[in-house]
């Protein structure tokens, strides 16, 4: 699916969708093939380098290489994405140039120093929540997987209960079935129609069994 989020230029989706397969990866029950793992963290690193994310990319790319050292194409992408990383400290260093020297540090005011600390303790919560989420998603998610789990062993153990019963239920059924039959020879012996149906001949079974109680009455 990231694969095709791909292909349709639709990046941030893309992203999305390879990061909640990676989720499900993480969880030692769902065994997940290694390279099934590498394939999703190529396409997510492929959507982060697409969206602009260099860094990201580049440590998706570096965990594809742990998982499938041979794979063929991530050395174009960390080539791609060591370009975009050159780019962008080049910028930043045009960007921020003028805050190297000492006469901008002199001019720089307090307020953009606590206003910087107030973003990068932001960013820290925003991280430390994200990780938060993160955790109970894999929590809920092995619960959800246990539950299965349980359940599964739950009905195969109800349906092993239960095999007897039916084993009775059977048994009984080919004796009446046997029942059936020698009364349909009798029957015909006496010029007399039979009875095909099963569930016609348990009607006139039952309706014999209440005669034979009225007249023991």
């Amino acid at each position: 699916l990231a694969q095709v989020y791909i292909r349709l230029d639709d990046y941030t989706p893309a992203e999305e969708v390879a990061s909640k397969a990676l989720l499900i990866a993480e969880v030692p029950r769902n065994e997940v093939s290694k390279s099934l793992k590498a394939k999703t963290q190529f396409r997510r690193g492929v959507a982060r380098r697409l969206l602009g994310k260099p860094e990201e990319a580049r440590d998706d790319f570096l965990a594809v290489l742990k998982l499938q050292p041979e794979h063929e194409e991530v050395s174009k992408e960390l080539s791609l994405v060591k370009g975009q990383l050159a780019e962008k400290a080049k910028e930043a260093k045009a960007a921020w140039g003028g805050f190297l020297n000492k006469e901008a540090s002199r001019r720089e005011t307090r307020e953009d120093r606590q206003q910087r600390e107030k973003e990068k303790l932001r960013k820290a919560e925003e991280r430390r929540k994200e990780r938060l989420a993160r955790a109970e998603q894999r929590q809920q998610m092995q619960g959800a997987f246990e539950k299965l789990s349980k359940g599964s062993m739950l009905y195969e153990e109800r349906e092993k209960d239960m095999e007897p019963i039916r084993q009775k239920e059977k048994e009984k059924r080919q004796t009446l079935e046997l029942e059936q039959n020698l009364l349909n020879i009798i029957e015909e012996s006496k010029g007399k129609g039979k009875v095909e149906k099963f569930d016609e001949f348990m009607k006139q079974k039952e309706e014999r069994c209440m005669d034979q109680s009225k007249e023991l009455d």
